[in-house]
């Protein structure tokens, strides 16, 4: 990017209403349609995109904060930790829903930012006047489908490489006389006690990782895809919009002893292949 060129940019983002700013960029519009037509469209066609948050007239510190990609990076690096731990896509569902899961799991961890105390101003249009709740009303939805797009495209294509993460759910060590959890490797044969099937962010997912915890076992959260039946089947088949949780036991005894453990009922125990573990 040439000199006079950033510097254009620089006095856009510092001008202190929407009106200088939109000036300065046409201004520079003109100056790039001659030698650089491509960059001069492309900036005309964003004009009043790039000028959204400063249109808000925010406090300077909130509008700092909300005109830097920061925030939508730092959930797309949430979906990139969580959807790394799958290693085969099998639908577009199967992705629209890990996204939607690690997006509510990042939501937890939010916080207040830099500057959303200092309070805001009405909004209002270049012309200065205060815009109405029922004309040129400001919307989030373009920044939500941007969003999930971005996160979208993460999760699909993985994006740039991510640290690893351990499970949500921190192993625990089972009381001295009780079964030990099978390790889990890919293609391996155990014996799963399945204690929830529920579509993703169903209540009984919940309640079944908090029962799993609580007879001291690592809890397993993952599609129901990634186990392949060996003999009897589970309840619900695996068609890509269900999760499942559950404990693995390198024996049926064992299996069955945890399964009755706690006088609850479980969904299923059977022998399977875990897959989705590379």
């Amino acid at each position: 990017m040439k000199p006079s060129v950033r510097q254009a940019m620089r006095d856009a983002s510092a001008a202190s209403d929407v009106d200088r700013a939109h000036k300065v960029l046409t201004n520079l519009v003109r100056r790039l349609e001659k030698d650089h037509p491509g960059a001069a469209a492309s900036l005309e066609e964003g004009l009043d995109e790039t000028l959204s948050v400063k249109r808000l007239r925010l406090p300077k510190k909130l509008e700092r904060q909300l005109s830097t990609t920061n925030a939508i990076e730092n959930l797309m690096g949430a979906v990139r930790r969580l959807s790394r731990r799958v290693k085969r896509w099998r639908a577009g569902k199967m992705i629209l829903r890990w996204t939607v899961a690690a997006v509510a799991d990042a939501a937890t961890r939010f916080r207040r930012i830099t500057g959303a105390r200092e309070g805001m101003t009405p909004p209002r249009d270049r012309r200065g006047r205060a815009l109405s709740a029922d004309r040129d009303r400001v919307s989030l939805e373009p920044m939500t489908k941007l969003v999930l797009s971005c996160a979208l495209w993460v999760a699909a294509c993985g994006g740039a490489p991510a640290p690893a993460i351990d499970n949500p759910a921190s192993a625990t060590t089972a009381p001295a006389g009780t079964p030990k959890a099978a390790e889990l490797s890919q293609g391996g044969q155990v014996w799963g006690v399945y204690f929830a099937i529920a579509a993703p962010m169903a209540p009984e997912l919940s309640a079944a990782k908090e029962r799993v915890k609580a007879l001291s076992y690592e809890v397993f959260d993952k599609d129901l895809n990634c186990d392949v039946p060996v003999g009897d089947k589970p309840p619900v088949e695996g068609d890509g919009e269900h999760m499942l949780i559950a404990v693995y036991f390198a024996t049926e005894a064992d299996a069955r002893a945890v399964a009755a453990r706690d006088g609850q009922p479980v969904v299923w125990v059977g022998e399977v292949k875990t897959m989705c573990m590379d």
